[in-house]
């Protein structure tokens, strides 16, 4: 199966938005058809009179008249030419035969996206050899699937061996605390194989880290304690008067 590109503003463009609902599906249908049939904008006439009138395409530079039929201009300006298309089914058919060699199943081995591009869906008894060191090296096993289709991703910013060799470091390093190590989904979508060192630890209780020590507050000896300031003679004679009074 293969694909026509439209980009979002296609209805929009001033050569398109004119048209009747007639000429655009027209136009459309003839671009699926010049794309199934890989004939790089050529459409019989035949097949034009059975799509419909052309004379509102044919008049706006959409489409030209050519040797029996039509040629829709601009075709493999904005399409996948035909060429190109049978090289990339070349390279697919190749990347199949590979993986019968190795006894992969070719119907989870590969499928179509747009632009014929082959793209590998591995099935979970075909991850790859690289993969699998990552993941014997990974410190926790949860969410292989998910793991792998990020190990996919990652590829695409950094070579397997600098992964593997950073997965490997994250494991070893004896401030990870495995109550909070990543998944590795989680670690590869962060490229986290680019962290450094983590923190040093702190001791803990239960779940909470202990907080530094509160400094010891400073206490007076005896001979430092502050001597009171005598009372005033007067307060003193009150004081006395008082006394004798209660005895």
């Amino acid at each position: 199966m293969t694909w026509v590109k439209l980009d979002d503003g296609f209805p929009n463009n001033p050569k398109i938005v004119g048209l009747s609902d007639h000429s655009f599906r027209l136009y459309v249908s003839a671009l699926c058809y010049s794309g199934k049939y890989l004939t790089d904008g050529f459409i019989p006439q035949a097949v034009v009179d059975q799509l419909g009138n052309p004379d509102e395409l044919l008049d706006n530079g959409l489409w030209e008249e050519t040797l029996g039929g039509i040629y829709v201009n601009n075709y493999t300006e904005y399409q996948t030419p035909k060429a190109e298309v049978e090289k990339k089914r070349e390279a697919n058919r190749n990347r199949v035969m590979r993986y019968r060699e190795k006894g992969n199943s070719v119907s989870n081995a590969f499928v179509m996206q747009p632009d014929n591009r082959g793209q590998i869906t591995e099935s979970i008894n075909n991850y790859t050899e690289d993969f699998e060191k990552f993941w014997n090296s990974y410190p926790i096993k949860i969410g292989k699937g998910s793991a792998f289709k990020a190990w996919l991703k990652a590829l695409k910013k950094a070579d397997a061996e600098t992964i593997v060799t950073g997965a490997l470091r994250y494991a070893k390093d004896p401030n990870r605390e495995a109550e909070f190590t990543a998944h590795p989904s989680t670690w590869l979508n962060g490229e986290r194989w680019l962290d450094s060192d983590l923190p040093e630890k702190r001791a803990r209780i239960g779940s909470k880290p202990l907080l530094p020590s509160a400094p010891a507050i400073p206490r007076f000896t005896p001979d430092d304690v502050p001597k009171g300031v005598p009372a005033p003679k007067n307060i003193r004679d009150i004081v006395r008067q008082m006394s004798d009074k209660s005895q």
